[in-house]
């Protein structure tokens, strides 16, 4: 996989629960909580910051950002609190009064110009795992392969299936990964499978938290094979 190079975006406060690692190329997101009931993601930031910050897991290269989407709908265990965050995403919320369309336009930057988004989801009812994966028809099986080798491959249910939207019917452009894929990197110039991975992964039912130690491991792994990790000290969960 052929990583865009390019300069950082100037250094900027971090809005609440956001957090940054390391600096450069490749820039990785990890997100989760776009919707508040959705728990199994937000547990898996939970441990990255704790090992990142706490417990010796390092940066060798690049830049990781991970992020608490709506922590407010977090707190409340709700979807969410006006609207759907996940539906803000269109780059035409920059000023307005409603909470989601503010933090989504305080997330924004941090989508910008990314290599890898693994955007966390889950199902409110029960759902065997699958991906999402933005962008058109052509080039939908290399886009399938770069995102299967690092991250879907790592994940402990084989994750197979694979919603496509290429004419954005869902939401009209607007969640996290079609975002993302829309402010992708310069010199971001076809799908070839060579370049960047922008990932939704819905990975079973809100409510099984049995899943939280093997996608954290399979974010390690993502970012092992991105060559990221200065250490790979994996620590037990609670």
């Amino acid at each position: 996989m052929r990583l865009c190079r390019g300069l950082l975006a100037t250094a900027r406060p971090l809005p609440s629960d956001v957090w940054q690692f390391g600096a450069g190329r490749p820039r990785v997101a990890v997100l989760e909580g776009v919707h508040g009931n959705e728990i199994t993601g937000v547990e898996v930031v939970k441990a990255l910051v704790e090992d990142f910050t706490h417990k010796g897991l390092g940066i060798r290269e690049g830049q990781l950002t991970v992020a608490i989407g709506n922590p407010l709908a977090v707190a409340q265990n709700t979807r969410y609190i006006e609207e759907d965050l996940n539906r803000c995403f269109d780059g035409k919320s920059l000023e307005t009064s409603e909470l989601e369309k503010k933090r989504a336009a305080a997330l924004s930057p941090y989508l910008e110009g990314l290599d890898v988004l693994l955007d966390l989801h889950a199902t409110n009812k029960p759902s065997t795992p699958f991906a999402r994966l933005p962008g058109p028809i052509e080039g939908r099986r290399q886009r399938f392969q770069v995102a299967e080798d690092l991250f879907l491959s790592s994940l402990p249910t084989s994750c197979q299936t694979v919603l496509w939207d290429p004419h954005e019917l869902i939401a009209g452009g607007s969640m996290t990964d079609e975002f993302a894929l829309r402010h992708a990197p310069d010199g971001w110039d076809g799908w070839d499978g060579s370049y960047g991975s922008y990932i939704c992964l819905e990975s079973g039912q809100a409510s099984d938290r049995s899943s939280v130690d093997a996608i954290y491991l399979a974010v390690l792994q993502c970012l092992r094979k991105l060559q990221m990790l200065g250490s790979y000290m994996v620590f037990p969960k609670a």
